[in-house]
Order: structure tokens, then C-alpha cells, then sequence
């Protein structure tokens, strides 16, 4: 129901803007300075969708799984947010999430945010890579990363 929610807020019809699956796989890497000097995480996850194809504008909300490792702790986040893609074959992008943490070792709630370029290698198969911004508690990371997405 949200989902068609959406696509009347988009296009004024659900009916006409049929929509698709999306499955994604992310890998990235983070980065922050501190007071006690630089600090790194890498992070991989499982991306989940919907998306709405409204003329050369493609809507995706969607959800998100990280795991996250980061000087020897492990935790996990969930992201709640969308993409926006641009043209087809290759397709600039924007995203943002709400970041929700998952155990005690998490950097607590926040944000994502960034852009993205996606290249299509198949009709069903998009390979791309996305630069960002990731907040947490009293810190904001860079954060750069490589994904491959699968539509159904």
C-alpha cells in the first residue's frame, strides 16, 4: 500500500507507473578523522526495493542491511531511505537513508547520503559506484563504495 502510495505521489497514477523488484549488493569503505587521528570501517551489505520507472526518472525506495567492521568490533545497521536514477544505460544518481543501528557496538542513528553512477550491463544487471556522507553519533565519515543490482 505505501509503495502505491508513492507512485501516486510521483505521477498522479499508480497505474501507470508500473514498478519492479530491486535487489542490491553494496561494498564500502569509511572513512573519519578524530581527535586521536584518522579512522576507518569497511562495510558490505544486502540492499532491498522497489522501483518506479516515471519517464527518464526511476524512484527506488528501499531498505538497506550493512555489516560493518571497524578496528576489530562488528556491528550491524538497518537503512530505511531511496534512490533517484536518471536516463538509462548509465545513470547518475542520488541517495539517502535513515541509519538505524543494530547492537550496542553500532555508531548509534544517523544518516547517509551521496550520489551514484550506475552503468547497465544487461537489462536485468547494473554494476555502479556511489560516493557519500554517513553520520553517527558525534561523527561524519566519507564513504565510498561499489554496488551490482539485480531487477526482477
Amino acid at each position: 500500500m505505501t509503495l502505491m502510495l508513492a507512485a501516486l505521489a510521483f505521477n498522479g497514477t499508480a497505474l501507470a507507473a508500473p514498478g519492479h523488484l530491486v535487489a542490491g549488493f553494496d561494498l564500502e569503505r569509511a572513512g573519519s578523522m578524530h581527535a586521536e587521528g584518522p579512522s576507518l570501517a569497511s562495510g558490505y551489505g544486502l540492499r532491498f526495493g522497489y522501483g518506479f520507472e516515471l519517464g527518464a526518472l526511476e524512484v527506488i525506495p528501499e531498505g538497506r542491511f550493512m555489516r560493518w567492521g571497524h578496528s576489530g568490533t562488528r556491528y550491524g545497521t538497518t537503512e530505511i531511505g531511496g534512490r533517484v536514477m536518471f536516463m538509462k544505460g548509465l545513470e547518475p544518481g542520488a541517495y539517502a537513508r535513515v541509519v538505524l543501528p543494530m547492537g550496542a557496538e553500532g555508531e548509534g542513528a544517523g544518516w547517509t547520503a551521496g550520489g551514484l553512477l550506475d552503468l547497465t550491463l544487461a537489462p536485468k544487471f547494473d554494476v555502479g559506484v556511489h560516493l557519500g556522507v554517513l553520520s553517527g553519533r558525534e561523527r561524519v565519515s566519507t564513504v565510498a563504495g561499489a554496488h551490482l543490482n539485480v531487477n526482477f
